[in-house]
């Protein structure tokens, strides 16, 4: 949750200030008790603050319709955090009735008074298409804004809109600009992608060194792809000497952390290796798994620029500001469409199309029935009947059910709801998993499925 407003108008400074107090010592009763009457007054930070403990349950019985009616008082006098909480309730539908429209208006009108956090969703709706008509130059103008404030998902976005021609003129250089921006502060995405310009000479004259730099902070990151291509640069003596022993260890890492290509590339260059370089370099590997990258090598004496902003990088719902942590997750080629791998209750790997036009993961009846088969889905896990309407305006009953878990990546998803799909069907990876997100995204050039 956010950090309480910690002051208030003089009118109503010395209660509010005794509730702030109250409150920092655990004691929510008595901070409740001063709180309430201010805003029953209208004080705009009291009702910010009494939504908050409702909405987390500090102190009260968590209680999302109360936390909504508080955040609508606050909302309603311009608050723009406030607003901004309306507008996540609605598209959830926690505490208010799910409203695509509504979520999207207090949205806007926090963006319009210069709300990091809601720029930024409202450059991934018009960007996913979700609750909105897909816009990208649309999508493009709100991640400006929020890029501009400093905030490194929108200049990581921002940056790949620039490469693939996405709402903007394709251009780049503006797209490394944009991405620097984001690796700037951290985010290893970005630093990969800058590697990446630096390898190729996008936008950038082609430089192995500069590679090398960027690609050595997402690997230490434990960025398998960059770990991967960190591998070839120390293998092939691109901008640093060549290095049979760290190109090894590169591709060691790269195989742990997920790239399915690296073992077989390590099992080549070994053939170049002696027995005491191949033993040299898993132990550097080792050595760099049990210091969590902390002393891995490739990255030393390098620096980024500290990015200071007049706004914090915000999180969901204003919660305290978090380092950038975006996920890349490789999509597989299966026939003429890309999947996703996503393991279902810790049992069963099974690949599904992303589609957020989906309201719930869909799994075709005759994978339910194998999943029932093997235990993996059980009859208790299964909810009421749903009536879902398609694209064509039909209407379709479907049963629903509870997924336990979903593991895409080394993210863990608990208690998702599915529905069951016609035979021979489609699986699809819907909303249902998808909104548990902060955002995603997917990179058509990179083929990877972003999560944050």
């Amino acid at each position: 949750m956010a950090a309480l407003l910690l002051s208030v108008g003089p009118t109503w400074a010395g209660p509010f200030e005794d509730g702030v107090a109250a409150y920092n010592r655990g004691d929510y009763t008595t901070a409740l008790r001063l709180w309430r009457p201010l805003a029953n007054q209208g004080a705009t930070e009291a009702q910010y603050n009494i939504a908050l403990m409702y909405d987390g349950g500090i102190g009260v019985k968590q209680d999302s319709a109360e936390a909504a009616n508080w955040y609508r008082a606050a909302a309603n006098k311009g608050y723009a955090p406030a607003q901004y909480n309306l507008g996540v309730m609605y598209g959830k539908g926690e505490g208010v009735k799910a409203d695509s429209a509504e979520s999207i208006k207090w949205y806007r009108i926090a963006a319009n008074q210069g709300y990091v956090d809601a720029q930024y969703i409202l450059g991934m709706r018009y960007s996913n298409g979700q609750g909105v008509v897909q816009d990208y130059v649309e999508a493009a103008k709100w991640y400006r804004l929020a890029g501009d404030s400093g905030h490194a998902n929108a200049q990581l976005i921002l940056g790949r809109m620039y490469a693939m021609g996405e709402g903007v003129a394709q251009d780049y250089a503006e797209a490394v600009k944009w991405h620097r921006l984001a690796a700037n502060q951290g985010n290893a995405i970005a630093q990969l992608l800058i590697g990446g310009a630096y390898n190729e000479g996008k936008g950038v004259t082609q430089n192995y060194a500069e590679a090398l730099k960027w690609y050595a902070l997402a690997a230490n990151q434990g960025n398998a792809t960059a770990q991967y291509s960190l591998g070839f640069l120390y293998a092939d003596g691109h901008g640093t000497g060549q290095d049979y022993v760290e190109a090894h260890k590169w591709f060691n890492l790269a195989g742990v952390s997920g790239d399915k290509d690296a073992a077989a590339v390590r099992s080549i260059l070994e053939r170049k290796m002696t027995p005491e370089q191949i033993a040299q370099a898993q132990e550097k590997a080792k050595i760099c798994l049990n210091s969590k990258y902390k002393n891995c090598g490739g990255s030393e004496g390098i620096q980024t620029e500290t990015i200071t902003s007049s706004s914090p990088t915000p999180s969901r719902r204003g919660s305290a500001s978090k380092s950038p942590s975006m996920m890349a997750v490789p999509l597989q080629k299966q026939g003429g469409t890309f999947v996703v791998p996503v393991l279902i209750n810790n049992a069963i790997t099974l690949n599904f199309v992303v589609d957020s036009g989906a309201a719930d993961v869909s799994i075709p009846a005759d994978v339910v029935s194998t999943l029932m088969r093997t235990g993996t889905l059980k009859q208790a896990d299964f909810l009421d009947k749903k009536t879902y309407v398609l694209a064509d305006g039909s209407k379709l009953p479907s049963q629903t059910f509870r997924i336990r878990s979903m593991k895409v990546g080394n993210r863990v998803i608990e208690k998702v709801i599915g529905n069951v799909a016609p035979l021979q069907g489609t699986l699809l990876l819907g909303q249902s998993f998808l909104s548990r997100f902060k955002s995603w995204s997917i990179d058509n050039d990179k083929h990877v499925l972003l999560l944050e």
